[in-house]
């Protein structure tokens, strides 16, 4: 089974998934955004880099919920859509949370337009840091099940050899 597999049929109509977006954020320079997660900042969690993402809520489209996440995660929500995952991506929690076994997830890429301030929630981020697409696999830290359906999900915007496919680098 791929992370982007529903579970079995019989296991399905018993899992219930968190619906949510994702954000992977450039820069003019195709550099790739990062937040230090604030929510992992346990003990044995420090050292979480995460992409900026959220739930969708009742009535929200994708892209609503995305601009919402961003301009609450990041500060704001001044990017431009260059694609979006074509499936949901999801993965399990440990513990059913809220009645929800997990989430799944539609990725989006974006790109910062002109030059805002980014400002994290510190609810969500203690710091922001940029990283180049080549170096993101290493940077990339979180729970072993949601590192494997970002891993699966970036796929989607590169060609043969890990890079970032031509049509979404700009070197401003």
């Amino acid at each position: 089974m791929t992370l982007t597999d529903p579970p079995p049929s019989s296991e399905k109509e018993s899992r219930t998934y968190r619906s949510g977006i994702v954000a992977i954020v450039l820069d003019g320079k195709s550099q790739v955004l990062l937040g230090h997660s604030a929510t992992y900042d346990s003990s044995w969690r420090k050292g979480y880099w995460e992409f900026p993402q959220g739930g969708v809520l009742p009535g929200e489209s994708e892209e609503q919920a995305l601009l919402r996440e961003l301009k609450e995660e990041i500060g704001t929500d001044r990017v431009e859509i260059l694609a979006r995952s074509t499936s949901h991506y999801h993965y399990d929690w440990r513990k059913e949370h809220r009645g929800q076994h997990g989430q799944e997830q539609r990725y989006f890429l974006v790109r910062l337009v002109g030059a805002p301030e980014l400002v994290p929630d510190p609810k969500e981020f203690t710091a922001l840091r940029w990283v180049s697409w080549k170096s993101l696999r290493k940077m990339l830290r979180t729970f072993k099940a949601k590192r494997e359906a970002y891993l699966s999900a970036l796929a989607e915007f590169e060609e043969e050899g890990g890079r970032l496919r031509p049509e979404f680098q700009t070197e401003l």
